[in-house]
């Protein structure tokens, strides 16, 4: 955590260029890919602010991307998860009267999940399991993340576990 806040002031007062400080960050971050991941979902979050991610927004992560050595697969996969949550949180937040989910939401809960609708009960609930882990704040906790991560991780936790409850009860499993 210190070393981050270290990064965090050295880049606001620094003539350093972006690639030098991304290659630190790279390189402090070590084997812990979760932290790149964390700093993509971060923009990511601000990008998606007004609902639209825009071209010079997608640039600027396509590159950030780069840096953090992460595939435009892995890239494109977290931004559709990140949309959809986005859309799947608007949708919630004015359908709560609605017994049944539109096909809407449906959709965006597999999005959210990174999950196909042909995919079985076994795989969705294999998916689910693996962003629970990769998400959960109690995990981020043990690594010394500092609380607004950790915030960020609970809220998108919630929305996996929404995602997935929606799944299951449309599916019936």
């Amino acid at each position: 955590r210190k070393e981050a806040i270290r990064f965090f002031k050295n880049g606001a007062n620094s003539n350093q260029s972006v690639e030098q400080i991304m290659n630190d960050f790279v390189r402090t971050c070590g084997r812990y890919n979760n932290l790149k991941v964390q700093l993509l979902q971060c923009l990511l979050i601000l990008a998606l602010a007004d609902n639209d991610l825009h071209a010079k927004e997608r640039e600027i992560l396509n590159s950030v991307a780069g840096y953090l050595r992460i595939s435009s697969f892995d890239l494109e996969r977290l931004i559709q998860m990140m949309s959809a949550q986005t859309r799947f949180n608007y949708n919630n937040n004015f359908n709560r009267d609605s017994s049944s989910a539109s096909e809407s939401q449906l959709k965006d809960a597999y999005e959210i999940l990174g999950a196909s609708e042909s995919d079985n009960n076994k795989k969705i609930k294999q998916i689910y399991r693996k962003l629970i882990s990769e998400n959960h704040p109690d995990k981020l906790i043990g690594q010394g993340m500092p609380e607004n991560l950790i915030a960020m991780a609970t809220e998108r936790t919630q929305k996996i576990q929404s995602a997935y409850d929606l799944i299951k009860k449309h599916r019936d499993f």
